[in-house]
């Protein structure tokens, strides 16, 4: 017995886009490490120190900020205003490197995702701060000339288009719809 043939359609677009997906995060991944590698091989060839990762446990040395999503406030509302306290603190010691245990179990578990959002935007934070160091290391931004735009030594003409309604010829399309739609 067959597949009915929109099943089969459904199945094979969502292979397809399931590979595109994975073509897209391998395609991000070797273009960190590329950049990665890219900045060793510099510093290798280079006077200037390699910029290591700034990874220090759970934060990055030199990132004092994080970001928490909106969306926790529809775990957290649910919660009563100490167990919200204790994820609160939970989170900052955890961003500063405290290695916090988590006090009890509701903590920990509601504490697992906001943890991978957290090495998520570091990741992030981290390749674009390589990309950042890799560009400054080739000259940064060009700086500004004086002729900031361009400007055309000869400007174009306008073009003006008149239709006079006396142009108009008595066995004109126009003409024609009036009889047929009055006006």
């Amino acid at each position: 017995m067959s597949l009915p043939l929109y099943i089969a359609i459904i199945i094979t677009v969502i292979y397809v886009i399931a590979l595109f997906v994975f073509l897209i995060i391998r395609d991000e991944y070797r273009e960190f490490k590329k950049l990665e590698d890219e900045l060793q091989r510099q510093a290798d060839e280079s006077e200037r120190p390699y910029v290591e990762p700034m990874y220090r446990g759970n934060m990055a040395k030199e990132k004092n900020s994080f970001v928490l999503y909106t969306e926790l406030i529809e775990t957290v509302d649910e919660l009563t205003n100490e167990q919200a306290g204790v994820l609160f603190k939970h989170i900052l010691r955890y961003v500063n490197d405290q290695n916090p245990d988590a006090p009890d179990e509701m903590t920990r578990l509601l504490f697992i995702p906001i943890r991978q959002n957290l090495k998520r935007d570091l990741k992030k934070w981290e390749s674009i701060r390589l990309r950042n160091s890799l560009n400054g290391q080739k000259g940064g931004r060009p700086k500004k000339t004086e002729k900031t735009q361009w400007v055309s030594d000869k400007p174009k003409k306008a073009v003006n288009v008149n239709v006079n309604v006396n142009d108009i010829k008595e066995d004109s399309f126009f003409l024609k719809m009036k009889d047929k739609y009055g006006q």
